[in-house]
């Protein structure tokens, strides 16, 4: 499999559509030792529990059309997959299988959902439809597939799978077929997000010895690293306009999140603080990035403009926050 050190795509890379409202975010948070899902605006204004729950909740992510919430809940027992609107409303049971569900992702049309479950003894991916219904195992292997992606055509989901020994990228129809790999390597892989016009993966592996970003393209996984750094680099995740990348990185000693570009030029470190900033989630319109801090003691949600200026702290529940998931 090639693999490339610079990323020289920026041309066949289209952004996505940024129409919608793009200032409110969903997380979750602690409260009283229990996890719970809030809504804040990107100004730190209006923060709200919309689960109100005495049960776990977690893992929100937004319907396409940013009207409805998925997210994992164990208020039957295990988890399961449930969907509430937006506001908190009307929450439904999506999901009802032996064991846990989790990781839920949305189809671009918004109308169906794929997850993992261990029903039948190992992690698998399943779909089902938003409504509900009988899911569908697509993945029907005896290794571990997890972490599933809907990718932006609706054609294809990637998710990650330690078959046959190592953890691996792959993909796969929304009915299990066609199902290949695009990052195969005797290193450690990890799914991070789809380009905006579908034809490629970010990923993370430590192939060069080190955690590094890499990027695949699905149809015949020609593969870039796109951190280039001797420094642990994690979690690239697509800015809107499919040029640039946001990742955390140790690169000056601590954690910090940078923004890198496709085109070459130097990353810019977008948090720049003492304390542990990472998981860098972009806002629909690109001029935004929300990001975990615990510069002020607990994981917080923080935001700040792509160069770094602009820092507000959004969230204060007094616990780890995590699953920043910016609305449509």
């Amino acid at each position: 499999m090639s693999v490339w050190r610079c990323a020289p795509i920026v041309a066949v890379l289209s952004a996505a559509s940024t129409a919608g409202a793009a200032g409110l975010l969903a997380f979750s948070g602690l409260v009283d030792g229990n996890r719970e899902i809030f809504l804040v605006n990107d100004d730190g204004t209006n923060l709200v529990n919309i689960t109100r729950n005495k049960a776990f909740d977690d893992q929100p992510v937004w319907s396409p059309d940013g009207t409805q919430i998925a997210f994992s809940s164990e208020r039957q027992g295990t988890l399961d997959i449930w969907v509430m609107n937006a506001d908190g409303s009307k929450p439904r049971q999506v999901t009802d299988l032996p064991g846990d569900e989790t990781d839920p992702t949305w189809s671009p049309d918004g109308r169906r959902l794929a997850f993992t479950g261990n029903a039948e003894g190992n992690m698998e991916v399943y779909v089902v439809f938003a409504q509900g219904g009988q899911p569908v195992n697509i993945t029907k292997h005896e290794s571990s597939d997890f972490g599933p992606l809907w990718g932006p055509l609706g054609d294809l989901i990637a998710f990650n799978t330690d078959r046959p020994t190592f953890q691996d990228v792959w993909v796969t129809t929304p009915e299990g077929q066609q199902t290949r790999s695009v990052s195969a390597h005797e290193a450690f892989d990890k799914l991070t997000d789809w380009s905006p016009d579908g034809r490629y993966v970010l990923f993370t592996s430590h192939r060069d010895g080190n955690i590094e970003g890499y990027l695949a393209r699905v149809a015949d996984g020609v593969l870039w690293n796109v951190t280039q750094s001797p420094a642990w680099d994690d979690d690239p995740v697509f800015a809107p306009d499919g040029v640039r990348f946001a990742f955390d990185s140790m690169r000056t000693g601590d954690r910090e999140v940078l923004v890198g570009f496709f085109t070459g030029q130097a990353a810019v470190n977008l948090s720049n603080s003492p304390g542990r900033d990472y998981g860098p989630e972009w806002s629909p319109d690109g001029q935004k990035i929300a990001f975990l801090s615990d510069r002020t003691g607990d994981p917080e949600v923080w935001v700040a403009n792509p160069d770094g200026t602009g820092s507000v702290r959004l969230s204060q529940t007094r616990g780890e926050e995590r699953g920043i998931a910016w609305r449509p």
